[in-house]
């Protein structure tokens, strides 16, 4: 893992160095917002006084990359890749279906991106 020290200069995050070293990166948070607010953050980085992202292009990360940092990639980090983070046959089938398609509509619609429905192992949850 690269160190502060290695990035200063660069223009880019540590995140955006790992993902093109092909680093698994997850996402996380404090669970002080939704997961879905989460996500957009990790693609606009805005500044939460003016609303101006703080990313370069050099910084940034796709919704693909985003979207496996809660999923596939977050497995992979804590060691149960081989039960969950994507549907396949042995997995838990644990998803969400949502109002919208988060890889398409517009960046600043995906915070407020409604769950419609959750399974968990397999079995439909409340919303």
């Amino acid at each position: 893992m690269p160190s502060r020290r290695d990035l200063r200069g660069t223009g880019r995050t540590a995140g955006r160095r790992c993902l093109d070293a092909g680093v698994p990166t997850s996402m996380a948070s404090d669970g002080a917002h939704p997961p879905l607010f989460h996500l957009w953050a990790a693609l606009t980085r805005a500044d939460g006084r003016t609303g101006r992202s703080l990313l370069t292009p050099a910084k940034t990360i796709t919704r693909e990359e985003a979207i496996r940092g809660w999923t596939s990639a977050a497995a992979t980090v804590l060691g149960v890749a081989d039960r969950l983070g994507s549907i396949e046959p042995g997995k838990l089938a644990d998803f969400i279906i949502l109002d919208r398609n988060i890889i398409t509509c517009p960046t600043e619609e995906i915070p407020t991106t409604k769950v419609l429905s959750t399974i968990l192992g397999g079995e439909h949850t409340t919303n």
